[in-house]
């Protein structure tokens, strides 16, 4: 597995208990395993993510890694640990 692999683009959070920034796949998962609460870690929409980072780190496939990225991103959102899209973020 390629953990070091980056993700189709830096995600960011805006909780003070997470990294700010999360560049690669295994950010992404040191994220989830070391400062998700657990009761976020354990849900089932953060085990599909967790899953598709693995997968992402197996293959190596650009589609992959952007589905895990995607997976990622709304993950955050919807637990509002994103930061709000911006119009630069939009356009």
């Amino acid at each position: 597995m390629n953990w070091e692999l980056q993700l189709s683009r830096p995600v960011r959070t805006r909780h003070s208990g997470l990294p700010e920034i999360i560049r690669t796949l295994g950010d992404a998962v040191d994220m989830i395993d070391e400062h998700l609460p657990e009761s976020l870690r354990i849900s089932p929409v953060w085990q599909q993510v967790k899953d598709m980072l693995v997968t992402a780190a197996e293959t190596r496939k650009g589609h992959d890694v952007e589905t895990a990225t995607a997976l990622l991103e709304r993950a955050l959102q919807d637990e509002g640990l994103s930061p709000p899209e911006t119009e630069t973020d939009i356009m």
